[in-house]
């Protein structure tokens, strides 16, 4: 820890302080936009799986809110607070040991103007006030005069004393808690959170992954179905959806859980038990179901199929990026 002897030192130590928590500040806003820590999601074909890829980058943007603006479940935000109310007290403590310095600067000028005009008769307020005035002062001097300028070092004495108990007894127990605690704590809490982010994200981008194999498998078994499994004659309406065996009954757009681990993997998707469930009218009303067989899949998921599925995907995306520039040259002509 530096040694503080006064307000120079301190000014020196409180820049410093600032700079380093600037510094991890602006490290932390670095890090939030890293790919790693942002979900960047895609339209995709199929309305469920679609709706549950948008639920999941709110979630993710929902999660980074409250870690990074949210003081109550912002640890970051938490430890923030108390390093700048530390730097602040020390900003006070240095305009007070500013302001006492003043103090005494000014009295010793006064006493030294009352000296000089007893001495003289000129105004006080046009003396010379010089720092090696005292010398000068010292030779045939009155009994008052030999009194003020003993007032001179006690006051020099008594705002010295009150500097270095302000510096004792204040500023170094707050340097001793930056050091030990508050530092620490500010950069451990920007290090966990950016951490804590980065792995949400990746469980954001393992559950968009199983959405966009969800709606391929949903996109090629609906084709599959309504081609080679209704009945011509029949013009009911009828939906097909695919559904992670075991979640049939979760909430109706399966939300993102960030408590399950998701497989990050298309190998290891294309393990996982798919049942396509088949629905009227009512969707709480099966009218067939097919657990995805390796068979199964060998059937529906032919080469036509996913070729279909990505040129619907494709056309998304297009339609997404053109929108969005209609959208910015809409913006710039409002603003001219």
């Amino acid at each position: 820890m530096p040694r503080v002897k006064g307000v120079k030192e301190l000014n020196t130590y409180i820049e410093w302080i600032s700079k380093l928590t600037t510094d991890v500040e602006r490290e932390f806003q670095n890090d939030l936009r890293q790919e790693k820590a942002v979900i960047r999601r895609s339209q995709i074909c199929r309305g469920g799986p679609n709706v549950s890829a948008e639920m999941c980058e709110i979630a993710h943007n929902d999660f980074v809110y409250r870690m990074t603006q949210l003081p109550q479940s912002s640890e970051y935000l938490q430890t923030t607070g108390i390093l700048r109310e530390s730097i602040q007290q020390l900003e006070n403590i240095r305009t007070l040991l500013v302001s006492n310095k003043q103090q005494k600067k000014t009295a010793i000028r006064r006493i030294r103007s009352i000296i000089k005009g007893m001495r003289s008769g000129i105004d006080e307020e046009d003396q010379d006030q010089d720092q090696d005035q005292d010398q000068e002062l010292e030779t045939e001097m009155t009994e008052t005069e030999k009194e003020l300028c003993s007032l001179i070092e006690m006051t020099k004495e008594h705002h010295r004393t009150i500097s270095k108990r302000i510096i004792e007894y204040q500023v170094v127990p707050i340097m001793r808690a930056l050091r030990t605690r508050h530092i620490l704590a500010f950069k451990t809490a920007a290090e966990n959170t950016i951490s804590e982010i980065i792995q949400h994200a990746e469980k954001c981008r393992a559950f968009l992954l199983r959405c966009r194999w969800l709606a391929l498998v949903e996109f090629c078994a609906s084709s599959w179905w309504f081609e080679t499994q209704k009945d011509p004659m029949d013009s009911s309406y009828y939906q097909v959806t695919a559904v992670i065996v075991g979640e049939e009954e979760e909430n109706e757009f399966k939300r993102f859980n960030p408590k399950k681990q998701y497989p990050t993997f298309l190998d290891q998707l294309m393990n996982t038990d798919i049942r396509i469930v088949v629905t009227g009218d009512d969707s709480r009303i099966r009218v067939a179901q097919y657990d995805l067989t390796r068979e199964l899949s060998e059937t529906i998921l032919t080469e036509d199929a996913i070729n279909a599925f990505e040129n619907e995907q494709n056309d998304l995306v297009i339609h997404e990026y053109y929108d969005d520039e209609h959208t910015q040259t809409m913006i710039s002509e409002m603003s001219e």
